[in-house]
């Protein structure tokens, strides 16, 4: 590494020497490609160093995103133990072999969330690669403008690129790019003014006077701060995206996975498990004593004990449950991903309407689309091996999307023309459990906000 940063440094010079500011488009997307691939790879490595009892135990025990948890599986492995010991030998290995491959599936699903984000990467560094091959025909015309207005939610930031000045997203920064500082503007990174006085700047650092100073008496004439030109010692994605791999799974419960957790795995499989098991041993006991049905059925201790709880708790066990979870959610995010591929061709055939027809006539009608199953199919199968665009295992697009109960709202005909955290209308998100006087309170305080 220091080696590659002292060879790249040397570049950085030789160019400046040269009469050139600033790094080629193709170079700086190289560096991009170079560090995102090596913090990366260490976290692949990381993961691939656990060992596979690890990655079992994380996809039983304590996760609530898991269809399967231990108690389950125990109670699977001792009936599987009782149908072996009496005697029903295809049953037990029937129950075995569906507990494995459940397991199988539940532990794969897990590896499979726990790297998904990784595989995503993976393809924006082959967009990145992409860009390298083809950023030679790229013109000024495929920057946004640099007299574009300042918004939160978009940063940009004057770069040298290809020996002049563009307006360049801050996730395209890297080390060794020339940027130009302007007073009363945000620091993107940890970065050191070019020659002059050397003042250095840290990440979400403001440029301004280094020293307060008195308001004046009377008004005078001041001088206003220079822009600076400054080189970015480090790529200010990768703290981004260090804090994205660290923290991708710490997501809130989704309500769908709370009830799924409520009925299914503590009432059912536990709690129903525990009051099924106590009652059909107990009435075991009173018939092997002879205070419950005797002579009138066999009372051999193994059918009393262990054959009859076995067949009562035996269909609150989870054998195609986990199965038909993963298969129904993964079903759900094809139908999501293949809606999203529907809607540039319905714009396209709506273009040659009207503007005061578009204002009264919806565009399509979401309600009533037909979703080809074909490609439905294709998203599903691509899911279960894995490739998909959207982070269907550990965003739970489907869960969050299904219990949304209200949307924003935009200005004018859904178009915004520039990105502004200050809308126009704000739906908030309420409890149903509130009252009706709170609704009524709510909705005039926000009318006469507006």
């Amino acid at each position: 590494m220091q080696t590659g940063s002292r060879g790249t440094s040397a570049a950085d010079e030789q160019k400046q020497s040269n009469g050139q500011t600033g790094l080629d488009t193709a170079d700086a997307l190289q560096r991009l490609h170079d560090d995102i691939e090596t913090m990366l790879r260490g976290y692949e490595e990381r993961f691939g160093r656990q060992y596979w009892a690890e990655k079992v135990r994380s996809s039983l025990v304590g996760t609530s995103t898991s269809p399967l948890g231990w108690f389950p599986v125990l109670a699977s492995l001792l009936c599987a133990l009782s149908l072996t010991v009496t005697g029903y030998y295809w049953s037990a290995g029937l129950l075995l072999a569906l507990l494995l491959l459940t397991i199988a599936v539940v532990v794969r699903e897990n590896n499979l969330r726990k790297t998904e984000i990784y595989r995503k990467l993976r393809t924006v560094l082959h967009e990145i690669r992409l860009g390298i091959r083809l950023c030679p025909e790229w013109t000024v015309d495929n920057y946004p403008h640099l007299c574009s207005p300042l918004s939160p939610c978009v940063t940009l930031q004057w770069t040298y690129r290809d020996g002049r000045v563009v307006n360049l997203p801050w996730a395209l920064l890297v080390r060794g790019d020339h940027i130009v500082m302007r007073p009363g503007q945000v620091s993107p990174g940890s970065c050191q003014e070019v020659g002059g006085r050397g003042r250095r700047f840290k990440c979400g650092e403001t440029y301004g006077l280094q020293q307060p100073t008195e308001p004046p008496v009377k008004p005078i004439a001041r001088s206003p701060l220079p822009d600076l030109v400054c080189v970015v010692e480090a790529t200010p994605y990768l703290d981004i995206l260090r804090k994205s791999l660290d923290s991708f799974l710490a997501r809130p419960k989704t309500i769908i996975n709370q009830q799924r957790e409520l009925l299914v795995s503590r009432c059912l499989q536990r709690w129903g498990f525990g009051v099924i098991l106590f009652l059909t041993i107990s009435i075991g006991i009173l018939r092997n004593v002879g205070l419950y049905l005797q002579g009138k059925l066999p009372t051999n201790w193994m059918n009393v004990f262990l054959l009859n709880p076995t067949a009562a708790v035996l269909p609150l066990l989870p054998l195609v449950f986990p199965l038909l979870w993963v298969a129904i959610n993964l079903w759900g995010v094809a139908r999501l991903e293949t809606l999203l591929s529907i809607p540039q061709a319905v714009m396209r055939a709506q273009a040659q309407k009207s503007f005061a027809e578009d204002l009264d006539t919806p565009t399509c009608d979401l309600d009533h689309v037909k979703l080809p199953r074909r490609t439905v199919f294709f998203y599903w199968w691509q899911l279960l091996k894995g490739r998909s665009e959207l982070l269907g295992r550990s965003a739970s697009v489907v869960q969050v999307l299904g219990t949304i109960t209200a949307l924003c709202c935009v200005d004018k005909k859904g178009i915004l023309s520039w990105p502004n955290p200050t809308a126009e209308k704000v739906f908030f998100l309420r409890n149903a459990r509130e009252g009706d006087h709170n609704t009524d309170q709510s909705e005039q305080s926000s009318l006469n906000s507006q």
